[in-house]
C-alpha cells in the first residue's frame, strides 16, 4: 500500500500501527475538545508507555484465556482468545545462541547411608550466557545436544537440586538458573569446536518499526535501537524517514489511541468526541 506524505511517497505493511496516523488522530481529537495542540514532544513521551502497557497486557491475557477455558465458555479452536494472545505474541519470538562468557563451580558432599563424606568434595562446572539486552519472557533453553533445561528462578532451588542425589543435574538433565545471567549446570563442551553453547529461545520487548524502505533496509523491519517515534520536516509535516511505527499488531490501534489519548487528558468516552447524545 502506497501514500503520500508531506512530499514522500513510500509503502508500508497493513499490520503496521502508522504513529503517524496515530498522532494525526490525536491532534483531531485534541482541536475537537479544544484542549489545545498536542505536539510531537509530548506524543513521543507517552508512545512507548503506552505501547508497553498493550505489550504486558498479553501475558495476563493468556491467564485469563486459561480461566476462559477451564470454565468452558472459551471459543473453539481458532475462535479461542487463548489462540488470539498467542498468536499477537508470536511476532516477538526470537531465538539465538550464545556462547558461554564464564565459568562457575558448585562444590556439594556425597553422602553416603546419609553419612556425609566431608574429604570427598563433588565439584559441577556450570556455564553462565549473558542474556540479550531484548529479553522480556525467557520461553526455553537448551543445550548443544539439543536437551531442554529445567528452568529454575532461584539460588534456593538451585541450591537444593544440586545437593539431591535425585534430581542432581546431568549432561541428559540439565538444569537453568535464570536471574541477571544465565546459568546452565552442568556445563557442556559437546558443541561445535568444542564450544560451550546454548540455544535460547524467548520473547523480545516491543520496539519499532522503520517506515520507509532506506539503506536497503525493508519498511516493517524491527528497529532494536529505537522506540516509537513521531518526527517532523517542519510544522504538521511528518519525516517518515525519521519516524518509527508501533511494534503491536494492526488490530490493537485503537487502543493504543485511547491510552495515549488518556494520557494526555482526553477522553475519548465523551459524547464530545464520539458525537452521541448523552442519556
Amino acid at each position: 500500500m502506497a501514500a503520500l506524505r508531506g512530499g514522500f511517497l513510500f509503502s508500508y505493511i497493513c499490520s503496521m500501527i502508522s504513529v503517524i496516523d496515530v498522532y494525526r488522530t490525536l491532534v483531531d481529537y485534541c482541536k475537537k475538545d479544544q484542549k489545545g495542540f498536542v505536539t510531537p514532544r509530548v506524543f513521543n513521551a507517552f508512545a512507548s508507555l503506552a505501547q508497553s502497557k498493550i505489550y504486558n497486557s498479553f501475558f495476563s491475557s493468556i491467564s485469563t484465556a486459561k480461566g476462559l477455558r477451564m470454565n468452558q465458555i472459551d471459543g473453539s479452536k481458532e475462535f479461542s482468545s487463548g489462540k488470539f494472545i498467542k498468536e499477537d505474541l508470536s511476532r516477538y519470538v526470537k531465538k539465538v545462541r550464545l556462547q558461554i562468557a564464564d565459568e562457575g563451580q558448585y562444590g556439594y558432599r556425597e553422602e553416603d547411608g546419609g553419612v556425609s563424606q566431608i574429604d570427598t568434595p563433588v565439584v559441577l562446572d556450570s556455564g553462565i550466557f549473558k542474556k540479550p539486552k531484548d529479553v522480556s519472557r525467557i520461553i526455553s533453553v537448551s543445550t548443544p545436544r539439543k536437551v531442554l533445561c529445567e528452568l529454575v528462578y532461584n539460588d534456593d532451588d538451585i541450591n537444593h537440586i544440586l545437593k539431591s542425589n535425585l534430581s542432581r543435574p546431568s549432561t541428559f538433565f540439565p538444569v537453568a538458573l535464570i536471574g541477571r545471567d544465565i546459568e546452565v549446570f552442568p556445563k557442556d563442551t559437546s558443541g561445535s569446536n568444542g564450544l560451550n553453547l546454548i540455544t535460547l529461545s524467548y520473547y523480545r520487548q516491543p520496539r519499532s518499526l522503520h517506515v520507509v524502505n532506506q539503506n536497503g533496509i525493508e519498511a516493517g523491519t524491527v528497529d532494536t535501537e529505537s522506540d516509537p517515534f513521531y518526527s517532523e520536516v517542519s510544522e504538521n509535516i511528518a519525516d517518515p524517514i525519521n519516524c518509527r511505527d508501533f511494534d503491536l499488531p494492526e488490530h490493537y490501534k485503537s487502543e493504543l489511541i485511547e491510552i495515549i489519548a488518556s494520557y494526555i487528558g482526553i477522553r475519548l468516552r465523551d459524547p464530545l468526541l464520539t458525537n452521541k447524545p448523552q442519556q
